[in-house]
């Protein structure tokens, strides 16, 4: 929450408390739940979907915030790091081609070209010339 505060400040000069960032986000999650069915539905005919997680604590749990990205929607679900989340969104319904950094249990996966350059540098560096 720092960052985002340190982000608005930054590009907007509008100077907010971590508290009302995050109640922000809360309502807007809360607000557009209803809309997931339909966001999920918009997402299935994208022929590339780019998939990304990063940490989200939420009242002293570590979970996960998804990243659903197409080229004209965005999509945010928040729950465990697990396959699940994936497959309970998608329901099998989407074919196109799947971009993610390292989940590979979904057909047609392409792995993200900035994971990968980094997971070479890393054994680059790692093995003796």
């Amino acid at each position: 929450m720092a960052r985002i505060r340190e982000g608005l400040m930054e590009w907007t000069g509008l100077m907010l408390s971590i508290g009302v960032i995050d109640e922000t986000i809360r309502e807007a999650g809360r607000a557009s739940f209803p809309l997931e069915d339909r966001l999920v539905a918009d997402l299935v005919p994208a022929p590339q979907l780019t998939v990304d997680e990063t940490s989200w604590k939420e009242s002293g749990l570590l979970l996960w915030l998804w990243a659903l990205v197409t080229t004209h929607l965005v999509l945010f679900l928040i729950g465990p790091r697990t396959g699940e989340m994936l497959e309970n969104a998608l329901q099998d319904v989407y074919h196109g081609i799947f971009l993610s950094d390292g989940y590979r249990a979904w057909n047609n996966h392409l792995c993200c070209w900035l994971h990968l350059r980094r997971k070479l540098r890393g054994l680059a560096e790692s093995t003796d010339r």
